[in-house]
């Protein structure tokens, strides 16, 4: 957004984060809860979820209730909250995108990541509403089996880091990247609702 000026009197970003949550564990934070928070302050006409990473453990809810990880259980109970979130995101008749998990270095946290992204898309196909969206992971391999690889190409084309040493977060110029996949998801969902977002502002310019 900082890059694209001629946005910056036409769209309000609002950032509603809290490090280190995510569902399984609402009695620390409750994103469910939090969905309509964010909705009565920020009254947004799109909402843009991107959680999971924190959610490699077991579910313990409000009341107690316990689903352990791996279970038919746990999955259930995580598409459930997963919906929750959703609901309490477009009451207002927003837009929700939800964000998956990108490729991760180290096999069972991929494998935990893939599973996720399954149960997100899942949630949302059974949820059927044209106003939510699952929106695939950015790929750094657009087409066939996509791997971790830590170098790639920046917004400019040159071969840089991408992906932090960790092997899940990205590096700025990572970021960067995939600001740019999802801005496009952004653009193109807020125009199919009416709401023009031309990208780039470059574009616009030559019109």
């Amino acid at each position: 957004m900082s890059q694209e000026a001629c946005l910056g009197q036409r769209v309000k970003l609002g950032r509603f984060a809290e490090n280190g949550t995510g569902l399984t564990r609402p009695a620390k934070y409750d994103w469910v809860a939090e969905g309509k928070t964010v909705v009565a302050k920020f009254k947004p006409n799109l909402s843009i979820v991107s959680l999971g990473l924190n959610d490699r453990q077991s579910i313990v809810d409000n009341s107690r209730a316990r689903f352990d990880l791996g279970t038919p259980g746990w999955r259930t109970r995580y598409l459930e909250l997963s919906q929750a979130l959703v609901r309490n995101l477009e009451a207002a008749d927003a837009g929700v995108l939800w964000i998956g998990l990108p490729i991760l270095r180290d096999k069972p946290a991929q494998d935990d990541a893939a599973e996720k992204n399954a149960i997100f898309a899942d949630a949302i196909r059974q949820m059927g509403d044209p106003k939510v969206r699952f929106v695939e992971p950015w790929r750094q391999n657009p087409t066939g089996p996509d791997a971790f690889q830590p170098y790639g190409h920046d917004l400019r084309g040159a071969e840089v880091q991408i992906r932090a040493t960790d092997g899940i977060h990205f590096t700025a110029a990572g970021y960067d990247v995939l600001a740019a996949h999802l801005f496009r998801q952004v653009a193109g969902f807020m125009t199919e609702r009416g709401l023009e977002m031309s990208y780039p502002c470059q574009q616009q310019a030559q019109r």
